[in-house]
């Protein structure tokens, strides 16, 4: 017949079939129509971020990074000032117990004081009325308890760890003015002073020193 004159591979060439097309009644396997392409052209290609985009993501993550440093720094310094004025509650019913013991609070009648005012609360641990046994702990009213008096040293009334606040700096106990004080000396680490309108707040605005009165 002359309409299947032209040969299969010039047919296979010229022609194609929408998918799933079936093969035409050729006599050839080789004239299959070929399936179309029907696919998009591929989407124009992408490039990296440049150097600007990447510079001002890195500062961008940068400056996130100091947000977040400073927020916690603030957030840590929160909670150390929560947890010395809490240490120090405990250790004004500490003191207290120790007066009732002893009669009096650690070295406070010594004439004149037998050591600075960051040593004192250290009594609290460790005392003892024999100054040639244990001089660095000494405190006259610091006898063995005895039961038949309820006198006497009768402690330790807090552990060690307990007499430095959460900055590491050991608590001072002060009785100026005859006015028993406990204070921390803060975040700064350094005493400011003593508040002469009311001794039992710190030394002005600007001060970051925690102060407690023992009988108030």
């Amino acid at each position: 017949m002359l309409w299947n004159t032209q040969p299969n591979f010039l047919k296979a060439k010229a022609l194609c079939a929408l998918p799933n097309a079936k093969m035409l009644p050729e006599r050839s396997a080789g004239a299959m129509l070929k399936p179309c392409n029907n696919r998009p052209l591929a989407a124009k290609q992408s490039y990296g971020f440049t150097l600007l985009e990447l510079l001002a993501v890195i500062t961008l993550l940068g400056l996130l990074a100091v947000v977040a440093v400073t927020s916690l720094d603030g957030v840590e310094d929160d909670s150390s000032i929560r947890i010395t004025k809490i240490e120090m509650s405990e250790l004004r019913n500490a003191l207290r117990q120790f007066k009732r013991d002893v009669r009096h609070f650690p070295d406070e009648t010594s004439s004149p004081f037998t050591y600075d005012e960051q040593s004192r609360v250290r009594l609290l641990v460790q005392c003892s009325d024999d100054i040639a046994t244990n001089p660095d702990n000494f405190d006259a009213g610091c006898s063995p308890w005895s039961i038949d008096t309820a006198r006497g040293w009768n402690g330790p009334y807090v552990l060690s760890e307990g007499i430095a606040d959460s900055w590491g700096t050991p608590y001072r106990l002060s009785y100026e003015n005859l006015e028993p004080r406990l204070i921390s000396h803060g975040v700064n680490k350094q005493y400011e002073g003593v508040n002469t309108t009311d001794r039992c707040l710190p030394n002005g605005d600007s001060s970051d020193d925690i102060v407690l009165c023992l009988l108030k």
